[in-house]
């Protein structure tokens, strides 16, 4: 088994949702190229995007139970998570 570089997080910006932050389609790629390169799973992408949110994104995330519930299970149901 390949180990893990959980030090590819650095290169993920932090994402606040607003008209200053990066898209949201670039924040998932930034997460899916770091994730890639760290050897990262799905698993870890979750909890890595859920880090790195900030501000209004953060408070939104924080406000959506069945959000956590899904991520926190690894996302059932969902083929792709990020």
């Amino acid at each position: 088994m390949a180990t893990k570089d959980l030090g590819v997080a650095s290169l993920v910006e932090p994402w606040k949702g607003d008209s200053n932050s990066i898209s949201v389609a670039e924040f998932f790629e930034s997460i899916n190229e770091a994730a890639e390169m760290g050897r990262l799973g799905t698993k870890d992408k979750i909890r890595l995007a859920r880090l790195k949110l900030r501000g209004a994104a953060r408070l939104f995330y924080s406000a959506q139970p069945e959000l956590r519930a899904d991520c926190e299970s690894g996302c059932p149901g969902v083929r792709t998570c990020l």
